[in-house]
């Protein structure tokens, strides 16, 4: 009795060391906000840097960084965060956290030769990261994924593109079949990784309309082969996942419309259907889905076509646990905010459980969720973004953005560390690599992807504690026989 008293007094010690080292470690995480920003009538854009985390009782903001076009694109990894200038622009520019008005490099998004571009552009989207050296570009106006090398140096940055991911059998322009995408263009707009594989949401709307016949598709390739994976899910010769009625013009926004939830291992993908001047009405008012990474089954958990809708499209979503999530109701997809709100649903059963009335009438262009459960809305209607705590729905802060607010991005960076600095004679790549391993990024669009050695997965969780877990288990188990 006495030596078993020892042991478990031993395994708490051990317990609340590891409490003791997740807690230091949590403390010593910086989180940074990078904040895509553009003007009312689309006439210029920039960056904003917020801080994550309020200074003496208020998070910093500083605006109009480097302005540009009024289309773009955000997307980090690590301690890097990458601007995408978009529709007939087509580049990228690399920026460090530590630094976020200088231009690291910057890179074209078309090949010289790469014909039948939709409108004559490329139309980069996001960049999904795999790794320090591997990514992929997700180009809206194209048929193929780059696959690309981030980590490049200046010198080197026309080594940017190293290969390609042909998507072009989801937009058969010349198909028979009525699931053919018919004008050429699958429209991919947003990806995610899990366990090794790569997810791509494409949108295939036919004349920039969703058609009844031609569902939205996400297609799945194997990261370590760059090979694409038959699911069993698609139509005819289509390996990818067909998502079902009402999610169609999926991945619209990009940035708030592709969740991964590590709690149940789901992916949720949301889709607007028919707005604006498209009246054929596929899919109603849209939806979400989810999608299980391993077996690809999908599951409807919110139906805007039913007949008991009684809601607007559904735009940007958020998903922060098995039984809570938003989304952005709009009724008026011509501008009138007037109508729209904020909503609460349940993505285990699809009950939409209340409106947060604060919302009602305010143009909430996107939202991201950080690690520490705080959802970062984009308010068009008043310039800021307002920071809700999701854990009892309250209003944390409001920053004042200029131009407006679009779109946001996190970067967490370790206080104990040293940022890197470009030094002569160091690698870009050597320089990651000498990095604390805390460093860990959001990729755009709203997805947490967090690398541990390269293992293609995503997720929101610090092991810390589990780790510790496993040792307390293991250490009593042996002190006990």
């Amino acid at each position: 009795m006495a030596k078993l008293k020892q042991i478990l007094f031993y395994c708490l010690i051990i317990f609340f060391v590891c409490i003791s080292q997740n807690t230091i470690a949590s403390e010593n995480e910086q989180m940074t906000a990078v904040v895509i920003t553009g003007a009312a009538g689309w006439s210029s854009g920039a960056h904003s840097i917020v801080s994550g985390k309020p200074i003496n009782g208020h998070r910093t903001v500083q605006n109009k960084i480097l302005p540009t076009i009024s289309e773009l694109g955000i997307s980090s990894y690590r301690h890097y965060f990458y601007r995408i200038e978009r529709f007939q622009s087509d580049n990228i520019s690399k920026f460090d956290i530590s630094e976020p008005g200088n231009v690291i490099w910057n890179v074209t998004a078309v090949s010289e030769t790469e014909p039948n571009l939709q409108s004559h552009s490329s139309n980069p989207y996001a960049m999904v990261f795999a790794s320090n050296e591997k990514a992929y570009l997700i180009r809206y106006g194209a048929k193929t994924v780059w696959i690309v090398n981030p980590s490049v140096s200046y010198e080197n940055r026309h080594q940017f593109k190293t290969g390609q991911l042909d998507l072009g059998a989801y937009a058969n322009e010349n198909g028979s079949d009525n699931y053919d995408d018919t004008d050429g263009y699958p429209e991919m707009c947003a990806g995610l990784i899990v366990d090794g594989k790569l997810f791509i949401v494409m949108q295939r709307l036919v004349d920039w309309c969703p058609k009844e016949t031609v569902h939205s598709y996400v297609a799945v390739f194997d990261v370590s082969t760059d090979t694409e994976v038959n699911t069993q899910k698609g139509e005819g010769n289509l390996k990818g996942i067909k998502l079902p009625s009402p999610v169609y013009n999926a991945g619209y926004p990009e940035n708030s419309s592709i969740h991964y939830l590590e709690e149940n291992n789901k992916i949720y993908v949301s889709g607007c259907a028919s707005m604006g001047f498209c009246t054929n009405n596929a899919g109603g008012k849209g939806g979400v889905v989810s999608i299980d990474p391993e077996s690809f089954e999908t599951k409807v958990v919110l139906d805007g076509s039913t007949d008991t809708w009684s809601y607007g499209n559904v735009l940007s979503t958020s998903i922060v646990s098995p039984d809570k999530g938003y989304f952005v109701s709009v009724p008026d997809a011509y501008g009138d905010a007037s109508q729209n709100t904020v909503n609460i649903f349940n993505p285990s059963t699809g009950e939409v459980i209340d409106s947060i009335s604060f919302f009602n009438g305010k143009d909430i262009r996107s939202m991201n969720l950080d690690r520490y459960n705080k959802l970062w809305m984009c308010n068009s209607t008043d310039s800021d973004i307002i920071i809700l705590d999701t854990s009892d729905d309250t209003i944390e802060e409001r920053v004042i953005t200029n131009p407006l607010p679009k779109v946001v991005s996190f970067i967490y960076t370790s206080n104990s560390q040293n940022d890197d600095v470009d030094q002569d004679g160091i690698s870009d790549q050597d320089a990651d690599d000498a990095l604390n391993d805390d460093i860990e990024q959001e990729n755009t669009d709203v997805i947490d992807q967090t690398p541990e050695e390269d293992v293609l997965t995503t997720s929101n969780e610090d092991s810390g504690i589990g780790e510790c877990f496993i040792q307390i288990s293991a250490e009593c188990f042996f002190n006990f026989f």
